[in-house]
């Protein structure tokens, strides 16, 4: 088979997987293939796309498998991510809780729920650690790699750095808080030489991030170590202890640093206490690397995991297009564009795993179509030519509709174009019969001229712009929920008044989309099968279009009587991010609110597990004269002992930069303490850097009926900068009081 792997970041950890799993794949006969975006994916036309970013939704018309190596609170944080992971065709994971959350997430949207048992491992090696002579020598080192972007337990590395027989490797500018001595460079992610570096150590150290523990979500550092046949010293997390039992050494990751320093250096001791014990650890872990994590096991699986859930959807497919395979009328207005873009529209419905369809060709400007409607097409029964010459927009359309003769119709624009499983994906599950007051849409994909970066997913032309209804207020964006070539309506939706033009320019879509769903449920297909390109010539903007405000007009007028849309569009993202905000103060995670108190950063730094009487307060208060506030926002002047802010209204928007009183002389660890009670809104709060616009830590906050504690660590008071209040990731103001700003230290420090 050939494998496509899709990884938009250089010089990443998913750069190393990917050289592995090319080796590997290798040895098992398949073509693994590294693509970086989109026009990437479709040059090298894979069997199957194996998708290990959650940044990235399916934008391909090939199978697309989300490996899922990231813990549940990166999709429960971000919308675009939890969006992005729902497009996928299906799934693969190693980590119990994420695949019990892959399952839980296929059922709640209709998809196959067998979960592939998949990880980006390393490949096997045919040499091993000369362990043996390291442990007789005493010239064991600890290993360890990293690109350190989350910049986790900083203080720890710091202190191991100074300790002897330490080697930590990785992007130089990652690590310029080490010890030099204990920096060893940045060996090439080249699937050989990080594996040979940790067999030349001896010994390899696997620390988790603490989303990563909470979640029993495992690193590939424990698989490349054992893979080296070299020692392993690993958090003490139950998925390592299940597999992996008692030939790894195991340290408590909840430890605050020293303590966790001190467990690192005593396993060490332990290995030379008694070096037969640790060559026998060693092998065994080496063994259970190559039966069952390695990356030819574990590409074997996501291959034989493709071969099913293929069989079981052509199965499906063929029985139920035995039972029933609807005829549907597609209309496409052309003239402004080439035929050859036409073409491909008419492709795209010919390439069609379901549904049998009639063409109905709107001509609103002169176009030679004669090599599309001479053309034999696989699926299409029919094609007609209806003649529209210099209709506005409406025209064209309303032309088409009385033209449509089938029980369902759709639309698709001269320059778009559809994924082969649109169709299937819109009347999943099957029906047996025609259905009355159907209603269905996808998920949209705009492809644009130029590359650009999108949600930290690399540079591509491709990016999902519509997945699923989201509440509003207003009519024209709830009706923007739905691309005008995503969704396919029954034919009894159109009654005689509806099918009247309405004799607009710009919107005529949106009032139509908004006229069919005001007579019934609409139903979302998860599943982002349509294509939009933007950028053509021959195209004026909607928005800039001079009878735009006549055309809302009367999309709004149209729709305020018998067809105004009733049902209350639920936010089901929303429902599903507060209730993960509810979860208990054990699962927390920095940043995150959890039963009234929230810690950002390390939340096991040992200041923020003190009672209130093992502190003290060296610093309270802010300086009026160096902090600031945005134009409506409060009044710093009346500020005694509560601050009242209203954030903006524009999303991640200051509200306050303020800066807090501190120590005249102080060197040690301090906890900022902020008590905050948010009463409407979503808000954000956060430390800035001294040095820049970077944050150190920042958290979401949620209304709550009680004051809030936020805990934030500060190891480093000169690398500190203002506290920031903004406003969180929507755009609606937020309201809170600032009741208290403390330092605090240990009483006894």
């Amino acid at each position: 088979m050939k494998i496509a792997f899709l990884n938009q970041f250089p010089n990443s950890a998913e750069t190393q997987a990917y050289h592995s799993l090319r080796i590997a794949g290798e040895r098992l006969g398949h073509e693994v293939v590294h693509c970086s975006h989109s026009a990437e994916v479709d040059a090298c036309s894979p069997d199957f796309v194996l998708a290990p970013a959650s940044t990235r939704p399916k934008l391909n018309d090939f199978p697309h498998y989300g490996v899922l190596h990231d813990p549940r609170e990166t999709y429960l944080s971000e919308r675009q991510f939890f969006n992005n992971l729902r497009t996928h065709d299906g799934w693969l994971a190693l980590a119990g809780v994420m695949r019990r959350f892959a399952r839980d997430v296929a059922f709640s949207i209709g998809r196959d729920q067998e979960v592939g048992v998949y990880y980006n491992s390393c490949q096997r090696l045919d040499h091993a650690a000369p362990l043996e002579s390291i442990l007789r020598e005493r010239r064991l080192r600890i290993a360890y790699f990293g690109t350190n972007w989350d910049r986790r337990r900083a203080r720890l590395f710091r202190m191991l750095s100074h300790e002897p027989g330490i080697a930590i490797c990785g992007p130089r500018d990652a690590w310029r808080d080490i010890e030099p001595a204990a920096y060893c460079g940045a060996p090439p992610f080249d699937g050989h030489s990080v594996q040979a570096f940790y067999a030349e150590c001896g010994a390899g150290l696997c620390l988790l991030s603490d989303k990563h523990f909470r979640d029993d979500v495992i690193s590939n550092r424990v698989f490349e170590v054992s893979s080296a046949g070299a020692l392993c010293i690993a958090s003490a997390i139950p998925w390592l202890r299940e597999h992996f039992g008692d030939s790894l050494y195991y340290i408590d990751q909840r430890l605050a640093d020293p303590q966790l320093l001190q467990q690192i250096l005593d396993a060490r001791e332990r290995i030379y206490a008694d070096p037969a014990a640790a060559l026998q650890r060693a092998a065994e872990a080496r063994r259970i690397f190559e039966e069952k994590f390695s990356a030819e096991a574990l590409l074997a699986n996501a291959a034989a995991h493709h071969l099913r859930h293929s069989s079981r959807r052509q199965a499906r497919l063929s029985e139920a297009r035995q039972r029933y395979n609807p005829l549907i009328s597609v209309i496409i207005r052309c003239g402004l564009q080439p035929a050859t873009m036409v073409r491909r529209a008419v492709e795209s419905i010919s390439r069609q795993t379901y549904g049998r369809f009639d063409l109905i060709l709107v001509r609103h400007h002169a176009l030679d179509l004669s090599s599309i409607t001479g053309a034999e097409w696989a699926n299409i029964e029919r094609i007609r030519v209806v003649e529209s010459p210099g209709g506005n927009c409406s025209r064209s359309l309303w032309a088409g509709l009385h033209a449509i003769e089938s029980g369902y119709f759709a639309i698709l624009d001269d320059d778009d174009w559809l994924f082969s499983n649109h169709f299937e994906e819109l009347f999943r599950p099957f029906p047996a019969a025609p259905q009355s007051r159907f209603f269905a849409f996808s998920g949209s994909i705009t492809v644009e001229a130029e590359a650009r970066v999108a949600m930290g997913s690399g540079f591509d032309n491709r990016h999902l712009v519509r997945y699923g209804l989201q509440a509003s207020g207003r009519l024209e964006q709830i009706a923007g929920c739905i691309a005008t070539n995503s969704f396919t309506a029954s034919r009894d939706l159109l009654d005689e008044p509806l099918l009247a033009d309405p004799e607009m320019d710009t919107a005529e879509d949106s009032y139509l989309i908004l006229a069919l769903m005001s007579q019934t449920t609409p139903r979302f297909s998860f599943a982002a099968t349509s294509v939009n390109e933007v950028g053509h010539s021959g195209r004026i903007s909607a928005t800039a279009h001079p009878r735009r405000f006549e055309d809302l007009l009367t999309l709004h007028t149209r729709m305020s009587g018998r067809l105004h849309p009733s049902q209350g569009l639920r936010d089901a993202w929303s429902a599903l991010r507060e209730e993960w905000e509810h979860r208990p103060a054990s699962m927390s995670t920095p940043g995150q609110s959890a039963g009234g108190t929230v810690v950002l950063g390390d939340n096991t730094f040992y200041l923020s597990t003190l009672e209130d009487a093992e502190l003290r307060t060296v610093a309270e208060g802010i300086h009026i004269d160096g902090s600031r506030l945005n134009i409506g926002c409060g009044t710093l002047s009346r500020f005694r002992k509560t601050l009242t802010l209203r954030t903006p209204s524009v999303p991640w928007q200051y509200a306050a930069e303020l800066r807090f009183k501190r120590p005249k002389a102080f060197s040690g660890d301090l906890l900022l303490r902020i008590e905050i009670a948010v009463r409407a809104g979503r808000t954000g709060l956060g430390l800035l850097a001294a040095s820049g616009p970077d944050y150190l830590f920042r958290t979401p906050l949620r209304p709550r009926t009680e004051v809030q504690v936020v805990n934030i660590p500060i190891e480093d008071l000169d690398k500190a900068g203002p506290l920031i209040v903004q406003t969180w990731d929507e755009p609606a103001p937020a309201e809170m009081e600032i009741r208290r700003i403390r330092l605090l230290t240990r009483r006894d420090s």
